[in-house]
């Protein structure tokens, strides 16, 4: 009796080297709790605490433990990557389990830091506003001028060693039944742990999932999160628009979107819809 593809690829797993550039996606263990999956932050730390505390009272309303599932690009662009990862690296809430997955900013970033004039280029993609989060004015024309000595020793001066730790230990992604939490995506092509890396963390190759999966992720800038039979798109662009939003998913309860958006000069305000059903993924425009 043959075996099948899946049960041999499960057993060539276990003696065959994992493909270069391949990446795993752990299983979530979310079990009966309420699973919030929050956009790409971009540095907004105040938007953050804004959107994590109505995520929080929600869960309480519904009387059920509360997953923060962040879906990468947690740092870069916005105003306040440093104190966000403070954040992030201290304890949650009572109650809360808080979760993150690697996205392509948190790679450019550690790409950075290991190899800073081979990864110069990540300074213009928000790198910049990064490190003047951690007091640090830095340019390209600095970074090639300084000794690769003179700058680590800079980096450990201002980047604790608990944001750096945060970053490299972050998965590509988890699962949860057909829920597939991941940065950007994920290509058809490949086994579900068998993804490539640049398709979850920039979106190469990625298409419609096959096999009844619904891709929950960030990376592409949506109005509005959109919530598809095959994908959940959740990135509003929060460091231009200043929406921040969540899509809440588990629990036996109807899929709900949770939005933060900035009021200058005040506390951000709220809102909250419930989505009647999963529609049909509509076709997005790569260009």
């Amino acid at each position: 009796m043959s075996k099948s593809p899946s049960l041999l690829s499960r057993l060539a797993a276990l003696v065959l080297p994992r493909p270069e550039n391949r990446v795993v996606l752990p299983d979530l263990e979310a079990g009966d709790s309420l699973i919030y999956a929050v956009g790409d932050l971009h540095g907004c730390r105040a938007l953050y605490r804004d959107l994590e505390a109505m995520i929080v009272a929600d869960a309480q309303s519904i009387g059920l433990a509360p997953i923060i599932v962040l879906l990468g690009d947690m740092i870069d662009r916005g105003p306040d990557s440093a104190g966000l990862l403070d954040d992030l690296t201290n304890p949650a809430a009572a109650g809360l389990r808080r979760v993150a997955v690697m996205g392509n900013h948190e790679a450019m970033m550690l790409e950075f830091l290991a190899s800073p004039k081979k990864n110069v280029t990540w300074l213009s993609f928000g790198g910049t506003e990064t490190l003047a989060s951690y007091g640090l004015q830095l340019d390209e024309a600095d970074v090639q001028r300084l000794s690769e000595r003179r700058l680590q020793q800079i980096f450990e001066a201002h980047i604790p060693e608990s944001h750096r730790s945060f970053l490299s230990s972050l998965p590509f992604g988890f699962t949860q039944g057909s829920l597939v939490f991941v940065h950007a995506g994920i290509n058809p092509g490949y086994a579900l742990d068998e993804q490539p890396q640049d398709a979850v963390l920039l979106g190469a190759g990625v298409a419609e999932p096959v096999d009844g999966l619904i891709v929950v992720q960030g990376h592409i800038v949506v109005t509005s999160p959109d919530l598809s039979q095959s994908r959940i798109m959740v990135d509003t662009g929060a460091y231009k628009t200043g929406i921040l939003s969540a899509v809440r998913l588990g629990g036996n309860q109807m899929p709900s979107v949770l939005t933060c958006t900035a009021v200058q000069g005040g506390k951000a305000k709220a809102s909250h819809r419930v989505e009647a059903a999963l529609r049909p993924m509509p076709q997005i425009d790569r260009t």
